[in-house]
């Protein structure tokens, strides 16, 4: 009977076999084959309660067995019972180290756990033992992508593409890495072949939804991220990438009920990551105020701060002595963030400071390269868990400790909220604050920031002397070129900004600037209006409904090899609300195109007006948006002042914004006060300067941001 039920169980008749399997233990209710068999049909079918009651009916019949005992792991990952999966794996490899089923059971327990190095270890020595298993090498080539180890999951994932073609996992994994790689054609084909063998494989439409992303296709992205929901409603990546792909194309409130979705379902493991898609959404909001804004990122850096326990450093003793500073960031590879990063990065003075880099960057290229060869200690960190890097960030004896990324992709922030660092600070990647009370500072500037707006930080706020950026161009700028308007007859007011970034306030800014300008047009050049004739409707949509005149609106996205010539089919570009242009900023100005800013909103970041400032050209901050609009409106009827910046702008730049030596002291000097302060030496306050918040916008219940809590962390805060 237990035979011929174990022969239909093979055929795929399960209901049959769970009879006869049900017969036999009737008749024999101590045959733990029976129990065990009666627990794979329940396993099989989901059944996962009974699976467990059954599998461990066996074992308590027939202790230490390795095949039930490995099953019985099998039940308990697929209840996300990880750590007692763990401990039956490990039971079963005490006696049969090589078993094959239990390492394949481990490898999937390490690697949910994060565990990638363990992982690795557990899934190679399977490959050893199986090496034509293009399931084992499939796992593997996973594992290695996470990791960072990128060239060696290509080849675990090619081999175990050669040795079956029909697996749809391979294909998916194959696609990710190839996408990692940039080789986006043969990703779409990876991907292509996997949706071939399984059509509704929610994992193979997931990453090729993220692949339409990379390739600035949110529009086709967000069709394949909610065909994946459909199949999964509580799929996390695809409810994330989903919100990605919402908010590209400016869907706020769907972007971010995908983003509360997704964290709902998280893991434990993931939680974090999701939590902060879901803040750069909130930052990017035009329906939110910059209060609502503080208050989310504030609630965050709370919840995450209370689930660690901050590791305490005694107070510093030698204030002058040479600092160990480290830099934290996903972004040491071809990124905007680079542009900002290598001009003073490189000329940093290494008798003073040893320099140490964490990087999270899986793709590398010749900017990572350039940065290592600058850093004193090069830390490759991708694979490693928060407890880890904080460990090693501990053992490294870092002495200030700089996250580059805020709640962009990538980062790495709930590691600074268990302060593996004495001194810990943000700058450059992230335009509103951390959340994280452990961060002690946030670097910017007396532009950027003000006692009017530092209530909306948990960090000090840190101003330099020269202004919170230093900008590389990064390749080789053409000439700017004469102006649009001596050739067009009319003034060219031009948009080069993402357009997630084209709120509404700006298209009702926009619309106040053509109406003060009757003859001028509108130029909104973007690679992405080009994927979607969805997207361009849309954003017409909003111009028109905002007063925008659509027959004065020229749409673009050819684009060429050199961007930058973009700007020389532009006049004047326009800012964008609440999130003003930043790379954008400086391009424009490099190739002579004059922006103006708002400088005097407190609701906004104002990264353009901080750059005017401190490029010398006052003359461009607005004092309210009504001023900005009377600015614009009398530089278009300028055409001196307006061929004049076309020449100087470049030169003014190098000398300012762009000096790399002078932004390199300023910024020394201020981790130099940091230092100071956390050894108490009364002179920090000649090298550190805070922007101080106003008394009466404290909130009664909010402690001072700026005042040294030693008993709990030993830091100023």
């Amino acid at each position: 009977m237990l035979r011929e039920g174990f022969q239909r169980h093979l055929a795929g008749d399960r209901a049959g076999a769970a009879q006869r399997y049900a017969m036999v233990l009737s008749n024999d209710p101590s045959n733990a084959d029976a129990w065990h068999l009666s627990g794979l049909i329940a396993f099989q079918t989901q059944r996962f309660i009974d699976a467990e009651q059954f599998i461990r009916q066996a074992l308590s019949l027939r202790p230490f067995d390795v095949e039930f005992e490995s099953n019985l792991a099998a039940v308990l990952i697929a209840q996300g019972r990880i750590d007692e999966a763990e401990q039956s794996c490990r039971q079963v490899l005490k006696t049969t180290p090589d078993h094959a089923a239990s390492l394949q059971h481990l490898g999937n327990v390490l690697h949910r756990q994060n565990r990638l190095s363990e992982a690795i270890q557990v899934l190679t020595q399977l490959v050893t033992r199986r090496p034509a298993s293009a399931e084992a090498l499939c796992n593997l080539g996973a594992v290695l992508s996470e990791a960072g180890r990128v060239e060696e999951a290509y080849r675990a994932l090619t081999q175990a593409a050669a040795l079956d073609q029909k697996l749809p996992q391979v294909h998916v994994n194959l696609g990710s890495v190839q996408r990692q790689m940039g080789r986006f054609d043969d990703a779409l084909v990876s991907l292509g072949r996997a949706s071939a063998l399984a059509p509704d494989f929610s994992e193979a439409l997931t990453n090729r939804g993220n692949l339409l992303l990379d390739m600035r296709q949110p529009e086709q992205a967000a069709v394949e991220f909610q065909k994946a929901v459909a199949q999964n409603p509580k799929s996390v990546w695809a409810l994330s990438g989903l919100g990605q792909a919402m908010q590209a194309i400016g869907r706020w409130d769907e972007a971010g009920d995908c983003f509360r979705r997704a964290a709902q379902n998280a893991p434990a493991g993931v939680i974090r990551k999701i939590q902060s898609n879901q803040l750069y959404c909130v930052s990017l909001s035009p329906e939110l105020t910059r209060q609502q804004v503080f208050e989310a990122h504030a609630a965050w850096g709370q919840e995450t701060e209370a689930s660690v326990a901050p590791q305490q450093h005694p107070p510093g003793q030698d204030s002058t002595r040479r600092l160990r500073v480290a830099y934290m960031s996903p972004d040491f590879r071809r990124h905007p963030t680079m542009r900002f990063f290598l001009p003073f990065f490189t000329l940093h003075d290494h008798n003073q400071f040893e320099i140490v880099c964490y990087s999270e960057s899986v793709r590398t290229d010749e900017v990572t390269e350039k940065v290592r060869a600058y850093s004193d200690l090069w830390r490759s960190t991708a694979s490693l868990r928060d407890d880890q890097l904080a460990e090693l960030i501990a053992q490294d004896k870092i002495d200030i400790l700089v996250d580059l990324a805020g709640h962009t992709a990538g980062n790495r922030l709930p590691v600074m909220a268990s302060r593996p660092a004495p001194v810990q600070a943000t700058f450059l990647g992230y335009p509103n604050t951390t959340g994280l009370s452990r961060i002690d500072y946030f670097i910017s500037d007396s532009i950027r920031e003000t006692p009017e707006t530092a209530r909306f930080f948990t960090e000090s706020l840190v101003s330099l002397q020269h202004g919170a950026c230093c900008f590389e161009i990064g390749m080789q700028a053409p000439d700017p070129g004469e102006l649009p308007l001596l050739k067009n007859g009319y003034i060219t007011l031009g948009s080069t900004h993402r357009i997630e970034k084209l709120s509404p306030r700006s298209f009702r800014l926009w619309a106040k600037v053509m109406d003060a300008i009757p003859d001028a047009r509108l130029l909104i050049i973007r690679d992405v209006l080009g994927t979607s004739e969805d997207i361009r409707c849309n954003l017409k949509q909003q111009l028109r409904k905002s007063g925008i005149d659509l027959e004065r609106v020229d749409l673009s996205w050819e684009i060429p090899e050199n961007h930058l010539e973009i700007y020389r089919r532009i006049d004047i570009l326009l800012d964008v609300l609440p999130w003003p242009g930043g790379t954008t900023a400086y391009e424009s100005l490099w190739m002579g195109v004059p922006t103006a800013a708002i400088g005097s909103v407190t609701d906004c970041t104002r990264a353009a007006a901080s750059m005017l400032h401190f490029a010398g050209m006052h003359g461009l901050v607005a004092d309210s948006p009504e001023d900005y609009v009377e600015l614009l409106a009398e530089l278009s009827t300028d055409l001196d002042a307006l061929c004049a910046l076309r020449k100087a702008l470049r030169t003014d730049m190098t000398h300012t914004v762009c000096d790399g030596h002078r932004f390199v002291r300023s910024l020394e000097t201020a981790m130099r006060g940091m230092w100071k302060r956390f050894c108490s030496d009364p002179s920090w306050e000649d090298e550190l300067k805070l922007i101080q918040p106003l008394p009466e916008l404290q909130s009664p219940d909010q402690p001072s941001l700026n005042q040294t809590d030693a008993s709990t962390e030993g830091s100023p805060r």
